[in-house]
């Protein structure tokens, strides 16, 4: 009888995010000293996964399989599958997979779960108006107003390459970006990006961005 081992799992990067794609590989080898026997090697498939392209194998039903009878004494085989992180994946959860393997002349072994964090950022925006003094409320024609763009980073990482845009009103006149930010007279928009805004180049967790 021999001995399977699997040994399992690796993805390609670090968190993921919906819309991923993830290569997944299984290592199996046989410890023992014979060869075996109709052995089938099987993941079954997280719900957090679509568009699944198993190398070599199939999907069957919510599982990848491999069916690959003999393997050699002391051989070793990497088996992989590809995928994409399901767009309705919730921020915070994990993918977890487990790798089984079965022969018919020995007993069915499996792997240590693993899993793969999907964390993302997500973004919340806000927009504030404030006349200048002596200008009062309601603003009246010739007064000074500021306008500011709060950007806040609800997620559990850190944003990357934040770009955000503040529509101008056709009633203000005389605009001019703040903080970095480049006013587009054709497009009437005011734009804040990381190369002229610094911070918005990684908006920590929790952090609000004005």
């Amino acid at each position: 009888q021999e001995e399977l081992e699997t040994y399992y799992l690796r993805t390609d990067g670090g968190n993921l995010v919906p819309g991923d794609a993830v290569r997944i590989s299984v290592d199996v080898g046989n410890s023992g000293n014979e060869s075996t026997d109709g052995l089938v090697v099987a993941v079954p498939v997280s719900p957090l996964l679509e568009n699944v392209v198993v190398t070599g194998g199939s999907q069957l039903g919510a599982s990848a399989q491999w069916p690959l009878g003999q393997l050699s004494a002391g051989a070793n085989t990497t088996l992989i599958f590809e995928a994409t992180v399901a767009e309705a994946a919730a921020n915070g959860s994990n993918i977890v997979l487990q790798a089984s393997a079965d022969a018919s002349n020995s007993d069915t072994v499996s792997s240590a779960p693993a899993s793969a964090p999907i964390r993302f950022a997500e973004l919340r925006v806000s927009a504030s108006f404030a006349p200048q003094a002596p200008a009062t409320v309601p603003a009246t024609p010739g007064d000074q107003v500021v306008l500011s763009v709060q950007v806040q980073n609800d997620g559990p990482v850190a944003s990357g390459g934040v770009i955000a845009t503040l529509p101008i009103d056709a009633a203000l006149f005389e605009v001019i970006g703040l903080a970095g930010g480049s006013y587009d007279a054709a497009a009437g928009v005011v734009r804040f990006s990381p190369e002229t805004t610094a911070t918005l180049g990684a908006i920590a967790p929790g952090t609000v961005v004005s």
